[in-house]
């Protein structure tokens, strides 16, 4: 008898620290840690584009992509660019750029 009982008090121990051990960790959850790494997000709405673009700023690594270039001689108003120079067109407006620093030189509305 005393076998018996051994065996089932090892076997229900066994099975409280299974069960202890599958549990979630919940110990991130209690705000003890804080996140010190936010930052704000300044969004820019696609309508505010126009305000956005000035000479002397860098251009936003989304847009220096070559989907947005376009042929200068296409359009009367744009000027011919200079050595390391590109025209891109983005939401409406023609921008000259850089291409080496990427800082925007002349923006065409």
């Amino acid at each position: 008898m005393k076998k018996l009982t051994t065996a089932i008090v090892l076997s229900m121990s066994g099975l409280v620290a299974t069960t202890a051990m599958a549990a979630p960790n919940d110990h991130d959850r209690h705000g003890n840690y804080p996140n010190r790494d936010v930052r704000p997000v300044n969004v820019i709405h696609k309508d505010d584009h126009h305000n956005v673009w000035r000479a002397g700023q860098v251009v936003p690594h989304e847009y220096q992509h070559s989907r947005y270039a376009i042929d200068y001689r296409a359009h009367d108003k744009l000027t011919k660019p200079g050595r390391f120079q590109k025209w891109y067109k983005v939401n409406g407006n023609y921008v000259l750029v850089n291409e080496q620093s990427h800082k925007i030189i002349k923006v065409v509305h």
